[in-house]
């Protein structure tokens, strides 16, 4: 009778690679291709955090998830459709096992003078600001 032998995948946790959780928390930060959000995910991710970086302008954080490409993960979002806040929520939690922090840094401003604003703009800015999403 000859000794068993034992086919194993992954580590000796048992579990495949693809399906551990990566090290370290992971961030959803919601555009971040520039200005604060963009500082936010070069920050987390050289914490050796995960990040999801969404965001419309997906190529302006290509290098950066470039430099990055185990725990970067880049997904289009536009923040004006409930449907597409979902769904990269799910690509997240699909890539990196869950979402540990979200970080919302979009939003919407308005630089003419005070006096040549309508009640239209300052009611799209606010409503934009406060709920995240964009109703035009």
């Amino acid at each position: 009778m000859g000794v068993p032998i034992w086919l194993r995948t992954g580590d000796v946790s048992g579990i495949a690679p693809a399906r551990k959780k990566p090290k370290g928390p992971v961030w959803l930060i919601a555009e971040s291709s520039r200005g604060l959000g963009l500082t936010l995910a070069k920050a987390v991710l050289r914490q050796g955090h995960l990040a999801v970086l969404a965001t419309r302008n997906t190529a302006a954080v290509q290098d950066l998830a470039n430099t990055f490409p185990h725990t970067a993960a880049i997904v289009a979002l536009d923040g004006t459709k409930p449907d597409d806040i979902a769904r990269v929520i799910q690509e997240g939690k699909a890539r990196f096992g869950s979402i540990d922090f979200l970080v919302n840094t979009a939003g919407v401003g308005y630089v003419p003078a005070v006096e040549k604003r309508t009640g239209e703009d300052t009611g799209r800015q606010v409503h934009v600001d406060f709920s995240g999403l964009d109703g035009t």
